[in-house]
């Protein structure tokens, strides 16, 4: 029995004949459609229990400075070894070797790339997926706008142009490439044909977190939004997580000194704890304060 793939792919080659035409994928249904169902790669990893009502992303990723903690107008640009080809070494969790070469990422290019690996789900990594520039705002639940659009172009070129090295020490496997292997704009009816870099999912078997959409969507600002995800990707139901929080300034990518970063991080945690999302403790003074962390869900 024909695949559903292979018989839109034949209605697009009859109606090609008869007409001539080169078919665009943003102007023809059933181009999108075949577009959006073709064969994979190879299969998705998929991690259990994941439903419409949770992000996913890798351990790596959210215990890192991948997606830091920015200051406005002062988005660093991470060089490229012209010898080697591989970026700049970032801060990153033990266990992991990363590097970065691009303009750096912040948590809502974070929250854009969560929201096209849910955009891509059903297709999986590899495949193309046509999505309106509408349709990721309101998965972000940001405002459509103009100038969300202006900023939805510039956080999806980011992804694409950013090339990630992440070194898996304990696999002794090495990924390397975009989160977004590439995208396609058609600037007249608005839409993206993403498709998400296939090994990403790679990533994710060294551990998954699990962040639940509309909490996440829910926190401002920055570090609070990097401080819930790092948290989140530790298990506490036995004991708190115990960190330096020098240790997280260099993790989240913070330009603040030390003693300033402990007063933002401070804010931010109690931010959360009210929110009922942690409970914590700071320990010790500026230059060696302990956090400890629990998550409450």
């Amino acid at each position: 029995m024909m695949n559903s793939a292979a018989s839109v792919a034949k209605r697009i080659a009859k109606i090609k004949s008869k007409s001539g035409e080169q078919i665009s994928i943003f102007n023809n249904p059933i181009a999108e459609e075949v577009q959006s169902k073709k064969l994979s790669e190879g299969k998705i990893w998929t991690p259990e229990h994941f439903n419409d009502d949770m992000w996913i992303a890798p351990y790596c990723v959210l215990r890192s400075a991948l997606f830091s903690v920015v200051k406005r107008g002062k988005r660093k640009e991470y060089k490229q070894n012209a010898k080697t080809y591989e970026g700049e070494k970032i801060a990153s969790w033990n266990g992991y070797e990363i590097t970065m070469s691009g303009f750096q990422l912040d948590q809502a290019d974070f929250d854009c790339l969560l929201a096209c690996i849910e955009a891509c789900k059903a297709q999986g990594f590899g495949d193309s997926v046509v999505v309106t520039k509408k349709q990721l705002l309101q998965l972000m639940k940001r405002t459509v706008s103009k100038d969300s659009y202006l900023w939805l172009d510039k956080s999806i070129t980011r992804l694409v142009s950013a090339k990630i090295g992440v070194l898996s020490k304990k696999r002794k496997v090495r990924f390397f490439g975009s989160f977004l292997s590439s995208f396609i704009e058609d600037e007249q009816s608005s839409k993206f044909a993403l498709k998400i870099n296939y090994d990403l999912s790679k990533l994710f078997v060294d551990g998954t977190s699990y962040l639940e959409k509309k909490v996440r969507l829910s926190i401002s600002g920055d570090l609070d939004k990097w401080l819930y995800s790092y948290i989140y990707s530790h298990d506490t139901s036995i004991k708190p997580h115990v960190v330096s929080l020098e240790k997280l300034r260099e993790l989240c990518g913070s330009g603040s000194d030390s003693r300033r970063f402990r007063f933002k991080a401070k804010e931010a945690l109690e931010r959360l704890e009210s929110k009922k999302l942690i409970a914590f403790e700071i320990k010790g003074k500026a230059d060696s304060s302990i956090l400890y962390a629990s998550r409450l869900k």
